[in-house]
């Protein structure tokens, strides 16, 4: 990996206004969403539609938690202006709910606080997801002119930093990353950002990613999006009838306890294989299931597949009770249909692991059944008789990261 150098300083002028004009346009997201309980709240990255940069002091998303830098490669003229952002992790270990294994329920509730932390921080399909709202931050903050595109998903790539693994059980939990994003090319209909977590304490890098976006923008969108269609939408929302708003005080209340058993609908249903339910707590904010969400449903089968690989490798060897902790160090998904309600997850190895190699890729797809030709869906229909749709595709590697036993 290259070197680089992040040259701290004051935003500029105009990086104050980008990050103010990114926190308009998610006050007003926040107003369209109402009291869903999409992901990016379970994740800590959205905004209240009333939150001011100076109110609420103890939110994650605000503007002073947002600044903008040079950053640039050594020996190279080339030399990008980079969004960071200061990102807290949600409070009470909220992200055990998303890295709990298969085997959880023989485990205490201390033990899974201890697993979700042993890394020092939440698995790498969760970084993705969290890496996916925020490189659309950047996209959003650097939007010429005011207009803000934020699209959706082609590709996204994931890998942890050199020794994250290795030095994992040493890493204490972090409170707070830094999230460097950099967009380095941002055409009519594509953009492209990379971006980097790293400790604030030690500047040390904890993992990178790479973010592939395709940003239509229709006639009806683009008459939405300029600060007039906005300045309307935001008009409208603020004198609008109180149910289209803010929705009832029972589905207030369902919002703020939704995140309750948020993976619980994953179902394993072979060695291989899995299905999955998602609702509300698993959109994007426009209904669809949420990218990270995907990721993280991968890595979820994944490690199943990878620890019974690896076990079945080691049948005849003393280190066999000690595979238990198998981890992703890296993954990339590519995102390719909408998902239905109910879904299919299938992994299929690649490249096995080898005695003297304990790592294992699979590729894992996400399947939705298709509509019949009477306009009926297959989704509760034989799997075998139905036709399927692939609607993301990810590539995992997972290595064992236990300890080694002694006799070995």
């Amino acid at each position: 990996m290259k070197s680089t150098v992040l040259i701290a300083g004051p935003s500029s002028s105009r990086g104050k206004d980008a990050i103010r004009n990114l926190i308009g346009f998610m006050r007003l997201q926040a107003r369209l969403e109402a009291n869903k309980p999409t992901f990016a709240k379970f994740l800590g990255v959205s905004v209240a539609p009333t939150e001011t940069s100076d109110g609420n002091k103890d939110a994650n998303v605000r503007e002073d938690r947002f600044s903008f830098s040079d950053r640039s490669n050594i020996g190279q003229q080339q030399q990008h202006q980079s969004l960071v952002f200061r990102y807290r992790f949600p409070p009470n270990d909220r992200f055990r709910l998303l890295d709990e294994g298969h085997n959880e329920k023989d485990r205490t509730i201390q033990d899974r606080i201890l697993r979700a932390h042993h890394r020092g921080g939440p698995s790498l399909s969760t970084y993705t997801s969290i890496l996916d709202e925020v490189t659309t931050m950047a996209i959003i903050s650097a939007a010429p002119k005011k207009y803000p595109r934020f699209g959706v998903s082609v590709t996204m790539q994931s890998q942890w930093g050199p020794g994250v693994l290795a030095s994992s059980r040493e890493r204490p939990p972090l409170k707070e990353v830094d999230i460097i994003t950099t967009i380095t090319k941002l055409g009519r209909t594509l953009g492209f950002v990379r971006a980097e977590v790293r400790d604030p304490n030690d500047n040390s890098l904890i993992c990178y990613f790479d973010h592939i976006k395709y940003m239509p923008t229709g006639w009806m969108m683009g008459i939405l999006l300029t600060p007039v269609g906005m300045w309307c939408l935001d008009l409208f929302l603020q004198y609008s009838p109180p149910y289209l708003k803010n929705g009832s005080s029972n589905n207030r209340c369902e919002a703020e306890n939704s995140y309750d058993g948020i993976m619980d609908s994953f179902r394993k249903t072979s060695n291989t294989t899995a299905t999955f339910q998602f609702g509300l707590q698993h959109s994007n904010g426009i209904g669809g299931l949420h990218g990270g969400v995907q990721a993280i449903l991968m890595e979820r089968l994944g490690r199943i597949v990878a620890q019974n690989e690896l076990l079945k490798l080691n049948s005849n060897s003393s280190t066999s009770n000690n595979i238990h902790d198998v981890e992703c160090e890296r993954l990339q998904v590519s995102y390719q249909s909408s998902a239905s309600k109910v879904l299919e997850i299938r992994a299929h190895v690649i490249d096995p692991p080898r005695v003297d190699r304990h790592s294992i890729t699979l590729r894992v797809e996400i399947l939705r059944g298709q509509k019949s030709s009477d306009g009926s869906n297959n989704d509760t229909g034989n799997p075998k008789q139905s036709k399927r749709v692939v609607v993301s595709e990810g590539v995992l590697t997972f290595i064992n990261t236990s300890p080694k036993s002694k006799d070995t």
